[in-house]
């Protein structure tokens, strides 16, 4: 009996492990494709230079953080917004690969490189939070450029 009883535990825990493995990958994607979104989202804010969109990327917290180097540190949407306005013309040609995304939980993280004008500008990393619709938003993102 108890050998059937950890052959049913063990049976248990790798098809856990399974599962999580293919939520991992799921998690993997939607935040890859967030990330796409708010990418494209760049192109089209140079173009409209309607912030909305690229600001609807930011989880609207009062933690949210983005560093840009000659910046500093913006640590709420407004300040991000401001500073968006005001740098408008720079989002010409402005756009980001990703490297790798690690994913714990309702948080995701990436590593990759900025671009402006096709010329690499330098790192970013950028930390996403799970909504709790399922959506990602970005919390941090930090620009060594």
């Amino acid at each position: 009996m108890q050998k059937w009883f950890c052959l049913l535990i063990c049976a248990g825990i790798v098809a856990g492990c399974g599962e999580s493995g293919d939520s991992e990958e799921n998690d993997v994607a939607d935040v890859t494709a967030a990330n796409q979104a708010w990418s494209d989202s760049a192109d089209k804010f140079n173009k409209s230079k309607d912030p909305t969109e690229i600001l609807s990327f930011f989880e609207n917290k009062d933690l949210v953080e983005l560093y840009i180097p000659g910046a500093g540190m913006m640590k709420s949407v407004d300040e991000i917004r401001q500073f968006v306005i005001a740098a408008v013309d720079d989002f010409a040609g402005y756009t980001w690969t990703t490297d790798h995304v690690w994913v714990n939980g309702d948080y995701a993280s990436m590593r990759g490189t900025n671009y402006h004008g096709g010329v690499a500008a330098g790192p970013y990393m950028t930390t996403w939070h799970r909504q709790t619709d399922g959506s990602w938003k970005v919390v941090s993102c930090v620009n060594a450029q």
